[in-house]
């Protein structure tokens, strides 16, 4: 088979992926976008010889396109807030997609290895998929954005398979459908195998799916009154001088009108660095007796998304911190960001990547902070757990806080560096998943939006639009119950590992 074919097989299979992610949003596809490139594999191993090369190049291309929609909205931001010119700015983003890329060759190449005319092959290779993922938590410091399973947040029947397994279950559920497809196609003997289990596994999901909705509409509705405030600051104009200036105006006019309009609140959130200045330091005092005054004559306590000096520990440093102001007008607890952005706050291998230092001057260099910690919510039964941006795209982040006992997660976020560009609800879709694994809501915060109210089913409530200045207030019901992935957190992972290693014992070697 020429290497072309492969590569067009490929790029058909990522494109089925990237209609699958935000904006399209077609995450229905994400059941056949896998098919086009094992189609290829099987039929390597019957009358239509495939090698490794081309093998790689399918999987290579596939990766390259799929990676490309998850991630082409970074080549953006490197030229506006970088600045890269255009050249260099799609040159390192297209170093970012080629990594992206690396993960779907290796999958393929793998599979080769497989028993492909077995029944077995559609799990091992949605273990092998799942496995990959894991290795995507956390190597370069972890970039796991958008995967697979994200693609179904739209589809609460299907997401609520992330309370039991957490989203790599729905990835691994996925995989295991186009495998089993795939297989079906090429190989009818084994048809009745290969779809029978994974649909009636399917089936399951979907089914339980709707009972754990149904039993969610039956719950009282909310307690607690939360507002939160999209300041919508551009990027380039937040850290420069007259931002930092006008910051806290802009938001204390704002949430002043809010509670005008909607009376008491008990909670009101601002979204992450809406203050762009360290809070705490003695230079910024007149900026923290105004916001400790809206507190007071609001009657309202405030999360503020800010700059802190000091860890808990008392170690100097900048700190991307959220601080909680009581309604008395005083701070009454903090919590910093611990998992912070490579290249946006923290720049690794300076001496390859320097070029890039431009980027930590529209944010600042941080420290990490010391821990995940949950901070008692003043006047009524509520704990808060604060993860920032980032930290919203790894599920063991608002898992430890939910089994630390938060009853109410909040993501403030700021996601101004990606404009009208598919990023923001890419983000969007992944804190959907948050809600659903803890079983637990969340409130985000954002700059420029989408801020929202989540509920623990994954059902949006009060989304407010891109680019707009806007406030809302809500409802909101804390919980405390556990979810499945609150107490095992990413099981798939070890299952997937423990077939995968049973099944190489059995054979002797992984061929």
């Amino acid at each position: 088979m020429p290497s072309g074919v492969s590569a067009l097989v490929g790029a058909a299979g990522g494109l089925l992926y990237w209609l699958a992610l935000p904006k399209a949003d077609q995450g229905w596809v994400a059941w056949g976008c896998l098919v086009p490139c094992l189609f290829l594999v099987l039929r390597g191993r019957c009358n239509l010889p495939l090698s490794p090369g081309q093998t790689a190049v399918a999987g290579l291309s596939f990766g390259l396109i799929s990676g490309l929609g998850r991630v082409y909205w970074v080549a953006g931001t490197l030229q506006l807030y970088g600045g890269l010119g255009f050249p260099l700015a799609c040159l390192t983003t297209a170093l970012l997609i080629l990594y992206l890329a690396a993960y779907p060759a290796l999958f393929l190449l793998l599979c080769r290895r497989l028993p492909r005319t077995s029944g077995a092959f559609p799990w091992l290779a949605a273990c092998l998929w799942t496995l990959l993922d894991w290795v995507q938590t956390w190597m370069l410091s972890g970039f796991p954005w958008e995967l697979l399973g994200y693609t179904q947040y739209r589809y609460p029947a299907v997401a609520q398979m992330a309370a039991v397994t957490g989203v790599h279950g729905i990835t691994f559920l996925i995989v295991l459908v186009n495998a089993g497809a795939a297989q079906a196609i090429v190989q009818p003997f084994v048809r009745l195998r290969s779809l029978l289990a994974p649909g009636l596994l399917v089936s399951l999901c979907v089914a339980a799916g709707f009972v754990r909705l149904g039993g969610m509409e039956e719950t009282s509705p909310g307690t607690l009154r939360i507002g939160i405030v999209q300041g919508n600051v551009p990027q380039g104009e937040k850290w420069l001088r007259p931002g930092v200036r006008s910051a806290t105006d802009h938001y204390s006019g704002l949430t002043r009108a809010l509670v005008r309009e909607k009376g008491s609140l008990d909670l009101i959130l601002w979204p992450e660095t809406a203050l762009p200045f360290r809070l705490d330091a003695k230079a910024n005092r007149h900026h923290r007796r105004q916001v400790e005054e809206l507190a007071r004559d609001t009657g309202t306590p405030l999360l503020v998304g800010s700059l802190g000096s000091l860890s808990p520990s008392g170690q100097p440093g900048l700190y991307n911190r959220s601080f909680l102001i009581g309604r008395e007008g005083t701070i009454i607890g903090s919590v910093d960001k611990v998992h912070l952005v490579p290249f946006g706050e923290f720049l690794p291998l300076p001496r390859i990547f320097g070029y890039l230092r431009e980027l930590t001057v529209h944010s600042g260099r941080f420290d990490p902070g010391e821990d995940h910690k949950v901070m008692p919510l003043p006047g009524v039964e509520a704990e808060l757990g604060v993860f920032i941006c980032y930290e919203s795209i790894f599920p063991s982040i608002p898992r430890t806080l939910a089994a630390r006992g938060a009853t109410l997660l909040v993501n403030t976020t700021n996601d101004a560096w990606f404009g009208t560009s598919a990023a923001p609800m890419q983000h969007l879709a992944m804190c959907v998943m948050r809600a659903v694994e803890t079983g637990r809501p969340v409130l985000r915060a954002a700059n420029t939006g989408i801020s929202c109210i989540i509920e623990p089913s994954g059902r949006i409530r009060e989304r407010t639009r891109l680019l707009e200045t806007e406030t809302i207030a809500a409802r909101v019901q804390p919980r405390g119950e556990s979810t499945i992935h609150t107490r095992w957190g990413d099981w798939v992972f070890l299952l997937s590992a423990a077939v995968l290693g049973a099944w190489t014992l059995r054979r002797g070697r992984f061929s």
